[in-house]
Protein backbone atom coordinates (compact mmCIF):
# COMPACT_ATOMS: atom_id res chain seq x y z
CA UNK A 1 0.00 0.00 0.00
CA UNK A 2 1.41 3.45 -0.88
CA UNK A 3 0.21 7.11 -0.28
CA UNK A 4 0.80 9.96 -2.53
CA UNK A 5 0.04 13.42 -2.22
CA UNK A 6 0.32 16.16 -5.33
CA UNK A 7 -0.20 19.62 -4.63
CA UNK A 8 -0.77 22.46 -7.23
CA UNK A 9 -1.50 26.22 -7.44
CA UNK A 10 -4.21 26.67 -10.19
CA UNK A 11 -5.32 29.42 -12.18
CA UNK A 12 -8.81 28.38 -11.69
CA UNK A 13 -11.15 30.09 -8.98
CA UNK A 14 -12.14 27.93 -5.97
CA UNK A 15 -15.77 27.50 -8.07
CA UNK A 16 -14.51 26.38 -11.31
CA UNK A 17 -12.11 23.65 -9.43
CA UNK A 18 -14.84 22.77 -7.15
CA UNK A 19 -17.69 22.12 -9.91
CA UNK A 20 -15.01 20.24 -11.41
CA UNK A 21 -14.06 18.14 -8.39
CA UNK A 22 -17.37 17.48 -6.79
CA UNK A 23 -19.00 16.04 -9.79
CA UNK A 24 -18.39 12.24 -10.03
CA UNK A 25 -18.49 11.83 -13.66
CA UNK A 26 -15.87 14.46 -13.86
CA UNK A 27 -13.86 13.63 -11.25
CA UNK A 28 -13.63 9.57 -12.58
CA UNK A 29 -12.48 11.20 -16.30
CA UNK A 30 -9.80 12.83 -13.98
CA UNK A 31 -8.89 9.76 -12.34
CA UNK A 32 -9.56 6.70 -15.15
CA UNK A 33 -7.05 5.17 -14.64
CA UNK A 34 -7.80 3.95 -10.62
CA UNK A 35 -11.18 2.39 -12.36
CA UNK A 36 -14.63 3.41 -10.81
CA UNK A 37 -14.91 6.32 -8.69
CA UNK A 38 -17.36 7.20 -5.66
CA UNK A 39 -17.71 10.07 -4.02
CA UNK A 40 -18.04 9.13 -0.60
CA UNK A 41 -18.92 12.55 1.40
CA UNK A 42 -17.83 16.33 0.84
CA UNK A 43 -17.07 19.32 2.92
CA UNK A 44 -18.73 22.42 0.94
CA UNK A 45 -16.60 23.61 -1.58
CA UNK A 46 -13.26 22.55 0.28
CA UNK A 47 -13.21 18.64 0.58
CA UNK A 48 -14.23 15.78 -1.96
CA UNK A 49 -13.46 12.36 -0.16
CA UNK A 50 -13.24 9.62 -3.04
CA UNK A 51 -12.76 6.07 -3.42
CA UNK A 52 -12.36 3.58 -6.29
CA UNK A 53 -11.52 -0.52 -5.91
CA UNK A 54 -8.27 -0.03 -5.65
CA UNK A 55 -7.39 3.64 -3.92
CA UNK A 56 -9.06 6.34 -1.78
CA UNK A 57 -8.22 9.68 -1.62
CA UNK A 58 -9.31 13.64 -1.11
CA UNK A 59 -8.97 16.90 -2.87
CA UNK A 60 -8.64 19.45 -1.05
CA UNK A 61 -9.25 23.19 -2.20
CA UNK A 62 -8.21 26.34 -0.81
CA UNK A 63 -8.17 29.77 -2.25
CA UNK A 64 -4.38 31.35 -2.85
CA UNK A 65 -3.41 34.77 -4.36
CA UNK A 66 -3.57 34.70 -7.84
CA UNK A 67 -5.41 30.80 -7.92
CA UNK A 68 -6.58 28.33 -6.23
CA UNK A 69 -4.15 25.56 -3.92
CA UNK A 70 -4.99 21.93 -4.35
CA UNK A 71 -3.50 19.08 -3.00
CA UNK A 72 -4.73 15.34 -3.51
CA UNK A 73 -3.36 12.92 -1.02
CA UNK A 74 -4.24 9.68 -1.97
CA UNK A 75 -3.60 5.89 -0.53
CA UNK A 76 -3.33 3.19 -3.00
CA UNK A 77 -4.25 -0.46 -1.95
CA UNK A 78 -1.60 -2.11 -5.01
CA UNK A 79 1.98 -2.39 -4.09
CA UNK A 80 3.98 -0.23 -6.48
CA UNK A 81 7.62 -2.25 -6.72
CA UNK A 82 9.35 1.11 -8.05
CA UNK A 83 8.75 2.34 -4.91
CA UNK A 84 9.89 -1.03 -2.55
CA UNK A 85 13.47 -1.03 -4.23
CA UNK A 86 16.35 1.25 -4.76
CA UNK A 87 16.30 2.93 -8.12
CA UNK A 88 20.09 3.56 -8.94
CA UNK A 89 21.49 2.97 -5.77
CA UNK A 90 19.03 5.44 -4.17
CA UNK A 91 16.97 4.61 -1.01
CA UNK A 92 13.26 3.27 -1.72
CA UNK A 93 10.78 6.62 -1.42
CA UNK A 94 7.25 6.37 -0.61
CA UNK A 95 6.24 8.69 -3.19
CA UNK A 96 5.40 7.14 -6.87
CA UNK A 97 8.10 7.23 -9.53
CA UNK A 98 5.52 7.87 -12.28
CA UNK A 99 4.97 11.19 -13.25
CA UNK A 100 1.37 10.39 -14.61
CA UNK A 101 0.35 9.35 -11.59
CA UNK A 102 1.91 11.94 -9.54
CA UNK A 103 0.29 14.80 -11.76
CA UNK A 104 -2.09 13.76 -13.64
CA UNK A 105 -5.47 15.06 -11.67
CA UNK A 106 -4.14 18.57 -11.10
CA UNK A 107 -2.42 18.98 -14.83
CA UNK A 108 -5.73 18.30 -16.41
CA UNK A 109 -7.56 21.01 -14.07
CA UNK A 110 -5.30 23.46 -15.23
Amino acid sequence: MGTTEVQRTLVKSAPELWAELSDRDSLARHLSELGEIRITSTVAESVVHWESDDATGSALIRQAGWGTKSSTPFRSEKTNESNSQKRDGEPPRTRTWNPLIKSQLLYRLS
